[in-house]
């Protein structure tokens, strides 16, 4: 083993000789210049610096030892091959021969798979070759310097750098994990990049890192396919984005469009379009007892969500088309006729293809030529006759003409119909007869009730042109779309989704409009769905006709955030929902404490204790807290009031951009997509977490699921029947 480890020494030295020199190289080609070759030449030399750079304290964090399989066994020479995977690829410049492949080659599968045996492998041009994996070694580089590496053969197996990985403390930015990506999640990056991907993660099963990690391999795999170099990413806020901004640019890719759903379609309307802040809506979700008016809301959201939203555009699109034009003839004068078929042949053959707007120009277009000719006729005719008339009277004569002829023109032309985006939205929405259509093709006939409710909601939140909610930016969208048209070339190579389950139907199908041959990869929790005014409940609301292919659909039950403790009791709170599609996690490889739960006599005291508790964790070397709670309300009078203990706080409102890390104050819903090395749960009482309600349900498991080592549940009031259970899935600690 002595040997072994002298030998790895000497080629890790020997690795990061080459790579100073690289950087040297690199660094000393640069030249100052004007000359634009040069400026590219430049700016491919410091790009490589640049990676080279982060290569330097960890060149790569694995080796494999293999041999390739022939069509005939007997011929197998038994000559064994050996590679070291790291982020980025290292090659010798003169042989091009490989010092480090990068993990996004088709040969890094072999590190990736569970197998040992018999591995194919697609290489270029479709072929497909068969290897067996002899040692997979991988190595604990820390600052540049080997500590240590384990050995995994087909009889020994280690996943000793997994559950190292997983033992550490959290961080403010989210890490790759190219080094102990699981086969299962290998399989979802490598995923056909033109194949619409549905992925139901469960909670911590990494599904934010698989999504950036396949976002990297594909602009690997295609970099040199200029149609395929933009990317987006669409997160749920836009702290979450700023949580994980570190992860692409430590794998090489650079420039990619990070942004929120609203961020994104909002950019596509005029700039003084204002879309209002969710916060009221969330507000009156979790802040307040279930009203009447909170249900209408709640139902007039999920409607525009809809597939059915889409459809009821479409009708009313089409019916505009149908009845653009007036059902009469053009006419200039008794001599100069053209017939509604004319214009009608104009209008839906000739101009077909253009989207309504731009048809609607190119018929007005074609009659003010028309009108044009038609004077030109005229004033030939009228300079016929100038033997009879002086130059003043015919141009006179002409005169009359033109201005006769611009009424008539302009007088039709208003006759066929415009198209004012938001005057049609806000007709839309504020019409019994489309609301009624809507909630029956949504499947909602059971609201029939709430129609005048909702309508009136509709008139209240629309009263302004140019005021809308989160949830009209896909109908906004998506009526633009029709009305005005879509570049032809879409704007993005591939679109990944993150927390797609706050997305509607409808919400999706614009986002595929943006994207190449239905490039989309949706990654969602169904049992982290917590809201009733947006999203999904189950993926099968995602129907197939949707895309212009089969969607591949994949499922990650296994969890690796949490403790198996902490696990086990969120999915005994899980397991009293009953929905479709619903996967219970399966915790895996690391235990800890039992999550805690103390009874208070009083809210003073509770928070007391919460102090102490806060010290003892820090002490622990668990730094990234949060103090999760149901409202936002109670959130900042905690806040406060440990914050007056001298204790250094964060309250996220919802409105912040930044994550700082620390000791975090959060409500439930604003926590999704983060976690914390801790997590203290106030006060989950029957109040605030009915058994029945679905949504108490999700939320309580989104708080407990933050927590990758301990979590403590501290309640003054009466505790929710939801954590009832015996002592084997909670610790009850005395005050």
């Amino acid at each position: 083993m002595q040997d072994e480890l002298a030998k790895e020494q000497a080629y890790l030295e020997y690795i990061k000789t080459h790579i100073s020199q690289a950087v040297a190289s690199a660094k000393n080609g640069i030249k100052q210049t004007k000359e634009f070759t040069e400026i590219v030449l430049n700016t491919v030399l410091q790009n490589q610096s640049l990676q080279l750079e982060k290569s330097r304290s960890q060149p790569y964090f694995s080796k494999l030892v293999f041999s390739e399989q022939t069509a005939n066994p007997q011929n197998d020479s038994g000559k064994t091959e050996e590679l070291y995977i790291g982020r980025f690829g290292l090659f010798d410049r003169e042989t091009l021969s490989p010092y480090v492949i990068d993990w996004r080659s088709p040969i890094a599968n072999l590190y990736y798979e569970d197998s040992f045996k018999a591995i194919n492998i697609k290489v270029e041009h479709g072929y497909e070759l068969t290897f067996d994996v002899h040692l997979k070694r991988q190595f604990d580089l820390k600052d540049g310097h080997l500590v240590q590496f384990f050995d995994s053969t087909q009889a020994i197996r280690t996943n000793e750098p997994l559950i190292e990985r997983l033992r550490a403390k959290s961080e403010d930015r989210l890490k790759d994990i190219v080094e102990t990506i699981q086969a299962d999640q290998n399989r979802i990056i490598r995923s056909d990049p033109y194949q619409v991907l549905v992925v139901q993660g469960v909670a911590g099963s990494g599904k934010t890192t698989i999504a950036l990690h396949r976002l990297s391999y594909l602009a690997y795999q295609h970099k040199h396919e200029e149609s395929f170099n933009r990317f987006l990413i669409v997160g749920p806020n836009q702290l979450f984005i700023d949580y994980i901004s570190d992860v692409l640019p430590n794998l090489g890719v650079e420039g990619v469009r990070q942004t929120t759903w609203e961020s994104l379609l909002h950019s596509y309307l005029p700039k003084k379009v204002r879309i209002t802040s969710q916060h009221k809506k969330v507000h009156s979700l979790y802040e307040i007892a279930p009203t009447d008016q909170a249900r209408i809301a709640a139902r007039a959201s999920l409607l525009r969500g809809h597939l059915a939203m889409k459809e009821l555009i479409d009708r009313y699109v089409n019916h505009l088309e149908h009845t653009a034009i007036p059902d009469e003839d053009f006419v200039l004068d008794r001599n100069h006729v053209m017939t509604r078929d004319e214009i009608s042949r104009k209008f839906h053959h000739d101009f077909a293809h253009y989207p309504y707007v731009k048809r609607r120009e190119r018929l007005l277009t074609a009659l003010k030529q028309w009108t044009a000719d038609c004077l030109l006729t005229i004033a030939t005719n009228v300079e016929k006759q100038s033997h009879t008339m002086s130059y003043t009277a015919m141009d006179e004569h002409i005169a009359k003409y033109k201005v006769h002829y611009e009424r008539k023109l302009q007088a039709y032309s208003k006759k066929v119909k415009t198209a004012d985006i938001f005057t049609m939205y806000r007709t839309l929405l504020t019409s019994s007869k489309g609301v009624a259509w809507l909630l029956h093709h949504s499947g909602h006939n059971e609201w029939i009730e709430d129609l005048p409710g909702i309508v009136l909601y509709y008139k209240e939140v629309l009263l302004s042109n140019l005021t809308f909610e989160w949830v009209d930016l896909g109908g906004l969208f998506y009526l633009t779309a029709r009305l005005h048209g879509l570049e032809k070339h879409k704007p993005f190579s591939h679109i990944i989704v993150d927390e797609a389950q706050d997305l509607g139907a409808f919400q999706l199908y614009v986002l595929r409009l943006l994207c190449n041959q239905d490039a989309l990869s949706i990654f969602g929790d169904l049992s982290q769905s917590i809201y009733t005014f947006k999203g999904l409940t189950a993926w099968r609301d995602i129907p197939g006709e949707l895309f212009s292919k089969p969607v591949q659909f994949e499922v990650l039950q296994r969890s690796y955030r949490s403790t198996i403790e902490i696990m086990n009791l969120a999915n005994h709170v899980l397991q009293h929902v009953h929905q479709p599609d619903q996967v219970l996690a399966i915790p895996v490889l690391r235990h800890g404490e039992k999550p805690c739960l103390t009874q208070w006599s009083s809210r003073t005291e509770a928070l007391e204790g919460i102090v102490k508790r806060l010290t003892t964790l820090q002490n622990d070397g668990l730094h990234n807290i949060a103090i999760i709670s149901k409202t936002a309300q109670e959130c900042t009078q905690v806040g406060k009031w440990l914050a007056s203990h001298s204790l250094s706080i964060h309250v996220i409102s919802g409105k912040e951009t930044h994550y700082e890390g620390g000791i975090s104050v959060v409500p439930i819903y604003f926590s999704k997509g983060m976690e914390f090395d801790a997590v203290i749960l106030l006060n989950p009482t029957n109040k605030h977490y009915v058994q029945d309600s679905p949504i108490d349900i999700k939320l309580l498991y989104v708080a407990m699921t933050r927590a990758l080592h301990r979590l403590y549940i501290d309640s003054w009031e009466p505790l929710s029947e939801l954590l009832s259970t015996d002592s084997t899935l909670l610790s009850v600690i005395e005050p």
